[in-house]
């Protein structure tokens, strides 16, 4: 029988379609996936609760190994029990070996349909920090689809403001602020921050502004002369540096001034909670915020400052924590979410920047 050349073209084509049908209709079954019950982007409402890890269809119980750990990570996002540097280890609070059912930290329960696994801790998870629960590579369901990588499950819990739930551990005042941010370019952010606290609510407003390096302080006394693309450090120790040399220390800041006008500088305000904590100290979180740079084209989207701080040997108030902002233009074009850490200190009074810009008034 001869076929014409149409002929064949419509026959392959009918037999191609039939394939593909046939593809579309297998049903992709994949390892299970993990997710934490009743979190909304990530956040936790309630940290004596405990944490309910979902997965998306029956696993084998003894292929379910997790941990629960403070959520610190390398430059390159690495968990620091899988970086190349021996001094980093993971602080874990909480771990479950599915092999031999020991535990750590607390108690873990496997429902009956081995759908849900209940995590008790010891102890309630620190307000202001980032936790993850990190379910191990080689987690599988019935059918032996098995995944080959970690599944992280990255969350916090809410700061509420609330009558009668605030703290004389986190005064008004000024305080420095170095934002080290990873992703989605690296990069240091020095922040100037005049705060305002409601010690009856914990409820703060601030304005964060823009840091510069001062361009009048004088090395003369030190024998350096600094050229006119320099600028004179003293902290550490004297130095003629760029302007946009980083910070080492929050401990730095006389070297730093103000910069809250537009072009170049910016200025922003921000509003959340202080809580005091069991083990005394002070978590921090604030509503997200937006920051917006007209030079460089820089516009941030729902900025986030989750920090811990307590008094020093020294008695000074410092923080640290984690930085994450829902999106990063740079230049008008979306570039990735922001992730990094931070680190600041309050400042003496005396030492506050004259004309910092204060911070707004609370709002009843």
């Amino acid at each position: 029988m001869h076929y014409s050349f149409k002929s064949r073209l419509v026959i392959l084509l009918s037999i191609s379609i039939s394939l593909l049908a046939g593809v579309a209709c297998q049903t992709f079954d994949g390892p299970p996936q993990a997710s934490l019950v009743e979190a909304t982007d990530g956040i936790l409402s309630d940290p004596a609760a405990p944490i309910v890890v979902a997965f998306s269809e029956t696993v084998k119980a003894d292929t379910l190994s997790l941990k629960v750990i403070a959520y610190d990570t390398t430059v390159e996002g690495a968990l620091f029990d899988e970086d190349a540097d021996d001094e980093t280890e993971l602080n874990v609070v909480f771990s479950h070996d599915g092999k031999t059912g020991e535990q750590i930290g607390g108690s873990g329960l496997l429902d009956e349909g081995r759908a849900n696994y209940v995590i008790a801790l010891d102890s309630p998870l620190a307000v202001g920090a980032k936790w993850a629960v990190i379910v191990e590579a080689g987690l599988a369901d019935e059918q032996g689809n098995r995944w080959e990588v970690r599944q992280h499950l990255v969350f916090g819990y809410e700061l509420q403001c609330a009558q009668g739930s605030g703290t004389d551990k986190f005064p008004s005042g000024t305080y420095f602020w170095l934002v080290q941010v990873d992703t989605p370019v690296p990069t240091q952010i020095q922040i100037w921050a005049a705060i305002e606290v409601d010690p009856v609510t914990g409820k703060f407003v601030g304005q964060f502004t823009n840091a510069d390096r001062h361009p009048d302080l004088d090395c003369t006394p030190y024998d350096l002369a600094c050229k006119s693309s320099e600028v004179c450090r003293l902290l550490p120790e004297p130095e003629c540096v760029a302007p946009s040399e980083r910070a080492g220390t929050v401990d730095e800041y006389p070297d730093w001034g103000f910069n809250g006008e537009a072009p170049t500088g910016y200025s922003f305000s921000v509003q959340g909670c202080v809580k005091e904590q069991d083990d005394g100290s002070v978590a921090f979180a604030n509503a997200p915020a937006d920051i917006n740079v007209e030079q460089p084209p820089v516009d941030v989207t729902g900025a986030s400052f989750n920090s811990s701080f307590s008094l020093d040997a020294e008695m000074v108030l410092r923080g640290s924590g984690t930085f994450t902002a829902e999106e990063v233009y740079i230049g008008g074009n979306p570039s990735g979410a922001g992730v990094g850490t931070h680190a600041e200190r309050q400042v003496p009074d005396a030492d506050r920047p004259e004309g910092l810009p204060p911070a707004p008034a609370q709002e009843d």
